[in-house]
């Protein structure tokens, strides 16, 4: 941990004292500086190594632990995005929730593709980027908490994790549900999975009916059989939109 006027006159070129000099930041300047002269590296090998050098400010007053270890490892891909919410709803009281969703869908790669379906339709994201997970799901959970507890949201999110596993494995409610998923995966339908995953929490909510929820599945599927047919002749989003004027209407 590095003083904060310290930091600023290492930055600044300012002369230190010798209690200054003791910190990490300034031996660790000294002996990068060393090592150049030890060398006599030239001007372009200087200045490819100083292209690698990564410079990072974090204000730790009011940090967790496990924020800061996020904050200096997120650019590696490498990092377990899943040990780090654990740990996160750990501190919340409720880690045992993580356990009963790892039980409901037992693949890594299912719950990747949950989470990123859930929070696509909750962020309305373009794009998804796994490695900001943690990130995502602590944005959401603390925007979450001003509305309801913890148990509520983690609940709500265990309730649509069942869903998603229903719609990976073909386990819908009637045999006339489960006809259309097969039609739907049949067609390379994955990319529709999110919205899909949406429209079940309206019917099991009961906000839906199951002929309108079948409607829409029919109406999805058609979709993706003419996309077979002429690729990328029209976007889902514009399909997103119809079928949610389709809905309103009912």
């Amino acid at each position: 941990k590095v003083n904060l006027k310290d930091y600023e006159k290492i930055i600044n070129g300012e002369r230190l004292s010798g209690k200054e000099k003791e910190n990490s930041m300034f031996k660790l300047l000294h002996n990068f500086w060393s090592q150049i002269k030890l060398e006599e590296l030239k001007a372009a090998q200087i200045f490819d190594m100083l292209k690698k050098v990564y410079v990072v400010k974090i204000d730790v007053e009011n940090a967790s632990v496990r924020d800061l270890y996020y904050t200096l490892n997120k650019n590696n891909n490498g990092l377990n995005q899943f040990l780090l919410i654990k740990d996160y709803l750990r501190d919340l009281g409720i880690e045992s929730e993580w356990d009963k969703l790892n039980r409901i869908l037992t693949r890594k790669q299912d719950i990747n593709l949950f989470f990123k379906d859930f929070f696509v339709t909750k962020f309305k994201f373009k794009t998804f980027e796994p490695t900001r997970l943690y990130e995502i799901f602590v944005n959401y959970f603390e925007t979450m908490l001003q509305y309801m507890s913890e148990d509520m949201i983690i609940s709500k999110m265990i309730k649509s994790a069942v869903l998603y596993n229903n719609i990976l494995n073909l386990n819908m409610q009637s045999d006339a549900l489960k006809s259309a998923m097969v039609k739907i995966k049949m067609h390379d339908g994955e990319d529709t999975y999110a919205y899909i995953l949406n429209v079940y929490e309206d019917y099991v909510d009961n906000n839906l009916s199951e002929t309108t929820f079948l409607e829409i599945l029919s109406t999805i599927d058609e979709y993706l059989r003419n996309r077979r047919k002429t690729p990328n002749n029209v976007a889902f989003n514009e399909l997103i939109n119809y079928l949610n004027a389709f809905i309103t209407c009912k």
